[in-house]
């Protein structure tokens, strides 16, 4: 993996199309997508008096 200088982030070295996808896909389709394809688990705690089913839309 190339090594680039902090501070200058930059999507050059990226193919284009993980490129386009990572600037369409949204926080919460990256949390879903992360949790799917790992084993971390991730806790999405929803607002105070939201039911948990709105976190996971």
């Amino acid at each position: 993996m190339e090594m680039r200088p902090v501070g200058r982030p930059t999507f050059a070295g990226a193919k284009p199309r993980l490129e386009q996808q990572l600037r369409q896909e949204t926080a919460q389709q990256f949390v879903q997508r992360l949790a799917a394809s790992s084993r971390v688990e991730v806790f999405l705690a929803p607002p105070p008096g939201e039911p948990v089913a709105s976190a996971l839309r």
